[in-house]
């Protein structure tokens, strides 16, 4: 990103981070700096892009002790939205204004100036980062405020960690059968549990089993995972689903895969599943695909209500979402039908289907915990009247 700003020849960079040879990789796209204040002082807009909500708060102190009036402060981490709207208040009352930004398309866009940004707090300082902002991306979605975008990115985060996992596991258990993963993810689309993240993740890297670093690691996505269930527990709206594949990034964590590609799980759920000793069940397969559907549907459920509670409309969020790394199936068709609404959820149909999921993962002894959860989730939604 500070290459691509570099490249403005209306901005002077100045650069600085607390690892050292992170910022000797930055020469060349600005001056770097011995100390955070001295890359404060005296600027006009400041950017941040940190690893977690901790991060932040330790920078926004920062720019209390260092900052001055009509500074504009841009973070663009992937961070809790009521951190975010935290420091806007602090920061606020010395006259800073600060801009929340999420990043869509990853590292590849970054190094292009094609990403794409969720953001907010604009008002009154459009016209001064709008130029900014256009060196590193190609779209700007202005979410109206800081947290709103904020929580779009977290939400779109989840939906991506929960479905990476939830597809690690069902390969595990197609193995477990005696079907190849390719098979599988065949499987998955036939079925309409086709979404962004089986083309551009499990395709490309799982199958090849190119799951190593340099990517986005699991580590990340488990600080992720967190963060989304401390939001959607402040919203009055936990999920159950996001917990599961929490804890499946824990246990990958546990065996040194932190810097590894997050789909990674994939080998810590075959060795659980112990692979090798093959069940022949097409159809416990069979009934677990059907099954993943509606995983997939309740975690995009999930999304739309923590995004609904931090003040995006579902529409705009579901639209956001399907055009980016969150976009699937179910997303798709809750966008066709304009029903968003969890109440009118096919609680019946969910719940008979992910029974039959579990009781297929019962005859080969899989786990299945992502179903064992969703048949749980899938029960407790308000059926409409006649429904059981």
């Amino acid at each position: 990103m500070s290459q691509c700003l570099s490249r403005n020849e209306s901005v002077d960079l100045s650069l600085f981070d607390l690892d050292s040879e992170r910022l000797e990789m930055a020469r060349g796209s600005g001056e770097l700096a011995g100390s955070m204040a001295e890359t404060i002082s005296g600027a006009d807009v400041i950017m941040s892009v940190l690893p977690a909500d901790v991060h932040v708060l330790a920078v926004a102190d920062e720019i209390k002790r260092h900052g001055a009036p009509n500074q504009t402060y841009l973070d663009f981490s992937t961070i809790a939205p009521q951190t975010i709207t935290k420091v806007s208040q602090q920061l606020d009352a010395i006259g800073i204004r600060t801009v929340g930004l999420g990043l869509l398309r990853g590292t590849p866009a970054a190094r292009a100036g094609t990403l794409v940004l969720y953001g907010g707090g604009f008002e009154g300082v459009r016209e001064q980062v709008y130029p900014l902002l256009a060196s590193m991306s190609s779209d700007v979605i202005d979410l109206g405020t800081p947290e709103a975008a904020k929580a779009l990115k977290v939400a779109n985060n989840m939906v991506v960690g929960c479905l990476d996992a939830l597809i690690c596991e069902v390969i595990a258990i197609g193995e477990k059968t005696g079907f190849s993963a390719r098979d599988v993810v065949d499987r998955l689309i036939e079925a309409g549990c086709d979404s962004w993240v089986l083309r551009h993740h499990t395709v490309p890297h799982v199958l090849p089993d190119d799951l190593g670093p340099g990517k986005f690691a699991t580590r990340l996505m488990a600080k992720d995972m967190r963060l989304f269930g401390m939001m959607a527990e402040d919203y009055g709206c936990p999920s159950r689903l996001s917990a599961v594949a929490l804890s499946y990034y824990r246990g990958s964590l546990a065996h040194g895969h932190d810097l590894d590609y997050h789909p990674i799980v994939v080998r810590w759920l075959r060795n659980g599943m112990a692979a090798q000793d093959v069940i022949s069940d097409p159809d416990a397969l069979t009934a677990v695909i059907a099954g993943a559907v509606w995983v997939q549907a309740l975690v995009t459920y999930d999304a739309l209500a923590v995004t609904s509670a931090a003040g995006l409309d579902p529409k705009v969020a579901s639209r956001q979402m399907d055009e980016g790394s969150g976009g699937n199936g179910s997303l798709s068709a809750l966008i066709s039908s304009g029903d968003y609404d969890r109440d009118t959820f096919d609680v019946g149909s969910a719940v008979s289907s992910l029974r039959r999921a579990t009781d297929a993962a019962d005859r080969i002894n899989a786990p299945a915990v992502f179903f064992e959860m969703a048949k749980v989730d899938a029960a407790t939604i308000s059926s409409p009247p006649g429904q059981k």
